[in-house]
Order: structure tokens, then sequence, then C-alpha cells
């Protein structure tokens, strides 16, 4: 697994490589300790993309285009942009909630990460789960959300007033209905969700 990257299993919905440092390579053979690697035809390091305040910039290493037209220096990315690498590997930018400065990675070509994950967390500040259009990770069936944020050097989850959320990992399970820490290894829980973080 990439050296810099953790992954949230989320039942019924899939797996997401959570990326919270300020900026990723992405390619074919990219060092694991600064990005992340996609399975396909294109350079070993292809785009370099960084946090800027409340804004996502891409620098090409390699061939790149975004939305048709070739990206020859720093370029702002913004929600929809279809970022090309090479002639194949396309990869599709989402940032749906404008009160975050979190976004999505997607594969939108046939082609695969060379991690496990069903698509790519770029982390800002928090990240929000749920069903609503404006969540992060878009979790249909839930009934409600949950806030995934950092605290010192750990992740927590805030769920949405009113509900309740099981803790698992110690010895003993605990009830929760205030920020819970989601550990790795740890499961989280409640009628509506259950999630890991592997």
């Amino acid at each position: 697994m990439t050296l810099a990257l953790q992954t949230l299993w989320i039942d019924g919905v899939g797996g997401y490589g959570i990326w919270d440092l300020a900026s990723i390579e992405l390619g074919r053979t990219v060092d694991p300790h600064a990005g992340i690697s996609i399975q396909g035809d294109m350079p070993g390091r292809s785009i370099y993309i960084e946090r800027s305040g409340e804004e996502w910039m891409v620098s090409p290493i390699a061939d790149v285009s975004k939305n048709g037209v070739k990206v020859d220096s720093k370029t702002l990315l913004q929600h929809g942009d279809r970022i090309k690498l090479g002639e194949q590997v396309e990869l599709l930018f989402e940032q749906v909630n404008p009160w975050s400065t979190t976004a999505m990675l997607q594969i939108a070509s046939r082609h695969r990460w060379a991690d496990p994950i069903d698509g790519l967390l770029l982390i800002g500040q928090m990240c929000l789960l749920g069903s609503s259009p404006g969540s992060n990770i878009r979790c249909r069936d839930w009934k409600q959300s949950l806030v995934m944020f950092r605290k010192e050097n750990a992740w927590m989850i805030l769920p949405s007033p009113g509900t309740v959320s099981t803790y698992r990992g110690s010895k003993n399970d605990t009830m929760h209905i205030e920020a819970i820490p989601l550990n790795v290894g740890q499961r989280v829980e409640s009628a509506d969700y259950s999630m890991t973080l592997l």
C-alpha cells in the first residue's frame, strides 16, 4: 500500500483512499511517500496536485490535458474537471461541497488505482459522509450524515445530532453521541452505517 495512504472502508459503499497531505503526485510508478500509482499506459510521474488556500491546483510533469485542453503550467482545478494523463487514463475531479476544501479523484477510464480503492479523497479541513449531494463520500442509503476531521494526530468522526454510534476495538464496546476516534483497525457503527479505517 502507498505509505502515506490510509483506506476508509464503508460497508455497502466502498473503500476510499485518504490523503491528508497538501500535495500529491500521480503516475504509473510514483514514490509511495509522495503519491499514488495508477495502473495504466502513462509516464511514471504524470501530474502534481497541490492545495493552495481553498483551491486545488494541477501541474503537469508529463503530457496532461484538462477538459480536452493541454495543460502547460500550474492550473486551477474545479468541480467536474476531467484530467487526462497521456492518451488513455482519465480522472474526474470532484469538489462538491463549497464549505470544504476536500476533493475526490475518481478514475473515469477503464483503468485502476494501484491500491485497492474506489476513489481518492484529498482531505482539506474535514470530510462529509452522507446521502446529501454535498457529501464528499456519497452514501445514498444513509439517513444521517457524519463529519470526519483531524484532531491532533487522530481521525475523529462526529455523528449528526440525535444519533448514537458504537465504537469497537477496545475491550468493551462504548456508546457515543459526540465526536469519536477512528483509529486504524477499529470499527465504528450505528444502525445506519459501519466503517473501518485500514
